[in-house]
């Protein structure tokens, strides 16, 4: 958890799994995977992965506690920061 005076007294708590699928990504197959996988394909080398993004949004679970992933509560305290003079 980071402070809360530069959030007007908000609770922020910071939660890792605040994730929302991003792109696929295509990732090398290992000769392990290839040669061994069902249904067996090992002449694909490569197969697709999603990738997970942090979540650029909050969830609010009182008044004064909201929860987001930890780069946006990063950025929102940065934003603050230039906002208010770095007070």
């Amino acid at each position: 958890m980071i402070d809360t005076e530069g959030f007007w007294g908000l609770r922020v708590l910071e939660s890792p799994y605040m994730e929302i699928d991003g792109p696929d990504v295509p990732v090398r197959r290992t000769w392990r995977d290839r040669l061994f996988s069902r249904p067996w394909r090992p002449w694909v080398a490569t197969r697709l992965v999603r990738s997970r993004i942090p979540h650029p949004g909050f969830a609010r679970i009182s008044p004064t506690t909201i929860v987001m992933h930890p780069e946006t509560a990063r950025v929102l305290h940065e934003r603050l920061r230039a906002y208010t003079g770095g007070v």
